[in-house]
């Protein structure tokens, strides 16, 4: 999106409004958001529908302005798959997508709308052309990215205590001849027998799976 938006003049005035209804971008320039606005594109999503996806690189910047986004663990189809492990939520307004500023650029985790809701697209290249000559949006955007920093931190450490438990979700789900055991997730897995079962008893108390009559997903039968 590098390219302005084909905008009229009243395209270009909502747009704006919506960019202020932003708290990191309440107080950046007027001429910046004139700047800004024809490369923004808002979109109304619908409850479910993915907007970004775990592993592919970050285009532009979520600002979700109404609704909220629900973020799972998976890549690639996996993230797609019909019982995606769910990390955590944010709820508007917030600020997503900072990974194309620092760190790999590539969306750590997928994320889906949790009912349907109000974003605004920014192309990141845009905005930093304009930070440099707006010191009231510099220290929004600085503002805003520290916390989803923030977040984005407690999100990895909690990405890496459920690795295990994602993966067992998915062998589960994948099915087996005569059914998983205890040993044979271990061993596809390539972990001990203590950590699958220790992830088994937290997923049992969180109502995913079921442990009578072998492990299994809770609405397998």
């Amino acid at each position: 999106m590098c390219n302005p938006l084909s905008w009229n003049a009243r395209g270009v005035a909502i747009a704006i409004a919506e960019l202020r209804r932003h708290p990191a971008f309440a107080s950046a320039r007027m001429r910046t958001l004139r700047a800004l606005a024809p490369y923004c594109d808002e979109r109304v999503v619908d409850k479910g529908e993915v907007l970004a996806l775990a592993g592919t690189p970050v285009r532009t910047l979520l600002l979700v302005l109404d609704g909220a986004l629900e973020l799972s663990h998976g890549r690639g189809a996996d993230a797609r798959r019909r019982r995606p492990v769910l990390l955590g939520r944010i709820e508007a307004p917030t600020l997503f997508g900072d990974a194309s500023w620092y760190g790999s650029g590539v969306w750590p985790v997928t994320a889906r709308a949790a009912g349907d809701g109000l974003i605004v697209l920014v192309p990141p290249r845009v905005l930093d052309r304009l930070l440099g000559d707006d010191a009231g949006l510099a220290a929004g955007l600085y503002r805003a990215v520290n916390r989803r920093h923030f977040r984005s931190i407690v999100l990895r450490r909690t990405l890496v205590l459920h690795e295990t438990g994602g993966q067992i979700m998915d062998l589960l789900a994948r099915g087996a001849p005569g059914g998983w055991t205890v040993t044979s997730l271990a061993r596809s897995l390539g972990v001990a027998r203590t950590t699958v079962w220790r992830q088994l008893k937290r997923l049992a108390a969180e109502g995913m799976v079921r442990l009578d009559g072998g492990p299994r997903l809770a609405d397998a039968g």
